[in-house]
């Protein structure tokens, strides 16, 4: 792909249907905005790529005795451009696989990136044009890279290394005695990764990290106005069974306009009216939430309580919340209907998923990690990995995602790259990754919501 990514077109789709006023579209200008940093995004991250298809970091702010870790840093890459439409056969992809297969597996956060990168891989889908970096080929860009034996029996082997390294329910590094949320939550992504792929993974793991992750939230929290948090107030056997339902109707409708997709029924619709009108439809039912059990705010902190560790690691802080409900969704997705979920967990996680998400509502930034002085972008991430899983369109009455497309947009250099400076973990590759992935929503959610009807065109937003 180097002369594919090195010769990105910048000039992209225009605005749209000006309104009656002539001023433009503002959900166009937002998707034009995405699209221009998505594709300045990604050539800077393809020129980072070292020639042995490695990337490099940063050991600052953050200074971590555990570094490098280049064999994470480099899936972590390769993950980020997939995710942004860069195909599988591009030579930075095929590069960086042919480093990754090289490496040992080390490190929780590079066996998980390393799977996150292979499913992105193998089961490639080329994202939406509104976020997806412009690279001046039209072309229609395949579906699935296939399954590559190597690939394969690497995402086995990282199965197997995540299973042998969980403690009493979490992950570390894993060098150390004690657990942390943060390489749970890449240990979770990973293993739902690999679910997709066809690997799976004993119900036990996930029972041991829903129990832990119960016992370290905190026990009390200031009440919060409710609002819907659709993934727990529901079960996904639910909402996949709306998410069926418009599949069906649309292939329906496709069929019952095979011929003109743009004639006009007897009700002056065509093809796309009514498919609009079903997706705003499946959207509200997905979306509607008639829960009324109270909300309180409780988050968790970097360390489980009584565990030790010093003050920034049993604070409560935003990237830890969010990092804890992402992991919880995972929980229950892989769960539903299994003896112990029905009889012991359900309860308890729902509770727990709606208070966590309450936490990120009373303490909502989108310019600080709330409880932390670093990890901005790196939380805005996490931000994104809860909101999609549980179908979350605002934490109270923020627009989390209108607001983080907002403050990446702005925080862009004009290189392409993402640097939070004080603020951040690792320095401008893995900042300009969280970036990248914030925008393109480079999480694989449980349910699909209908982009079209949501706030901004977007996939989660409230029903227009």
């Amino acid at each position: 792909m180097r002369a594919t990514i090195f010769t990105l077109a910048l000039a992209l789709a225009p605005l749209g249907v000006a309104r009656a006023q002539d001023a433009p579209d503002p959900d166009a200008v937002l998707r034009q905005r995405k699209q221009t940093a998505l594709t300045k995004g990604v050539r800077w991250l393809a020129e980072q790529q070292q020639p042995d298809g490695s990337w490099t970091y940063d050991n600052s702010p953050l200074q971590l005795s555990v570094y490098p870790m280049t064999q994470g840093v480099t899936a972590l890459c390769a993950f980020a451009l997939l995710k942004c439409g860069v195909e599988p056969a591009d030579p930075v992809i095929e590069k960086a696989f042919a480093f990754i297969r090289a490496q040992e597996l080390q490190h929780t956060y590079s066996v998980s990136c390393v799977l996150l990168a292979i499913e992105a891989k193998t089961n490639y889908e080329p994202p939406p044009e509104e976020e997806r970096a412009q690279t001046g080929e039209r072309r229609r860009a395949p579906r699935g890279a296939g399954r590559n034996p190597q690939d394969m029996e690497l995402a086995r082997r990282c199965v197997e290394f995540l299973r042998a390294h969980q403690q009493v329910g979490l992950w570390r590094y894993p060098s150390g005695s004690q657990e942390d949320v943060s390489n749970t939550q890449y240990a979770l992504l990973a293993l739902d990764a690999a679910e997709r792929l066809g690997i799976n993974v004993p119900k036990e793991v996930y029972e041991k990290v829903a129990l832990r992750l119960l016992e370290g939230q905190e026990k009390e929290g200031d009440p919060v106005p409710q609002f819907p948090v659709p993934g727990a107030d529901r079960t996904f056997r639910e909402l996949k069974k709306i998410q069926q339902e418009l599949e069906n109707e649309i292939r329906t409708l496709e069929r019952r306009f095979r011929k003109d997709p743009a004639e006009r029924d007897k009700e002056g619709k065509n093809l796309d009216d009514h498919m609009q009108t079903a997706e705003r439809g499946a959207a509200r039912r997905i979306l509607e939430s008639n829960e009324r059990r109270p909300m309180h705010a409780r988050g968790w902190a970097y360390f489980l309580p009584g565990t030790g560790g010093q003050m920034w690691q049993t604070t409560t802080n935003g990237s830890m919340t969010a990092s804890a409900v992402a992991a919880l969704f995972i929980c229950k997705a892989q769960l539903e209907g299994t003896p112990r979920w029905e009889r012991e967990l359900k309860p308890r996680v729902d509770q727990a998923l709606r208070d966590g998400a309450a936490w990120l509502a009373k303490n909502y930034s989108v310019t600080s990690n709330p409880g932390a002085d670093k990890h901005l972008f790196y939380y805005l991430y996490g931000f994104e990995r809860a909101g999609i899983l549980g179908l979350i369109g605002r934490f109270g009455d923020h627009d989390w995602y209108q607001d983080g497309c907002e403050l990446f947009l702005a925080r862009q250099d004009a290189s392409g790259m993402w640097n939070a400076g004080f603020q951040g973990t690792s320095g401008p590759v893995p900042d300009t990754c969280f970036g990248l992935l914030f925008l393109a929503r480079g999480t694989t959610p449980v349910i699909k919501v209908p982009r079209r009807v949501m706030t901004g065109g977007d996939n989660y937003g409230r029903p227009r």
